[in-house]
């Protein structure tokens, strides 16, 4: 069975909603790279197959579950996972942008 077309409404509402969420992402470093990451993705696959559209744009939303999952665990959590990067010096002055 072919795959449905992917609507441009629908791919520009998953690009600002994947940049939504980067922008409240609880480590404000890895900020920029994740948005960074966004916009490349969108831009690198924009003139694709409507098959191959639809399976990037469930990809996407998987992934934008797993980024929406790691920005609500503990600081505690976030702080082992990222204990050997650049990014462990803001958990010595806290978390900023964190909504609790």
């Amino acid at each position: 069975m072919p795959a449905s077309p992917v609507s441009a409404t629908a791919t520009l509402a998953l690009y600002r909603h994947a940049l939504r969420t980067v922008r409240t992402f609880p480590i404000i470093k890895l900020r920029p790279k994740l948005q960074y990451n966004v916009r490349h993705a969108f831009e690198l696959y924009r003139d694709v197959s409507a098959t191959e559209a639809s399976r990037l744009h469930d990809q996407a939303r998987f992934d934008l579950q797993v980024l929406q999952a790691l920005g609500q665990l503990p600081d505690e959590h976030l702080h082992r996972m990222f204990r050997d990067s650049e990014v462990n010096r803001v958990f010595k002055h806290g978390l900023k942008g964190r909504a609790d």
